[in-house]
């Protein structure tokens, strides 16, 4: 016979017990959309850009996306000290 709970877990599945919630991305706004934009024709990287909106880099770079924005080639930073 089951211990008391056993039934329970097999049914309604593991129990979250700590850790961080998930997040849904944010949604900019048209303002900071038009500001993200500006920033990286500006040419801001969006390492620099993605925490002054509070978002993921990906996240940006997906707004930019979605605009429009013909994004730049990525330069890694071991080609960025030999250059």
């Amino acid at each position: 016979m089951p211990r008391s709970g056993e039934v329970e877990n097999v049914l309604l599945g593991p129990i979250r017990e700590s850790g961080p919630v998930p997040r849904r991305a944010r949604m900019l706004s048209s303002d900071e959309l038009d500001a993200l934009v500006a920033g990286y024709h500006e040419g801001r990287t969006m390492r620099q850009l993605a925490p002054e909106f509070h978002v993921l880099r990906g996240v940006a770079a997906e707004h930019l996306k979605a605009s429009g924005v013909i994004m730049r080639p990525t330069i890694l930073d071991t080609e960025a000290r030999r250059a």
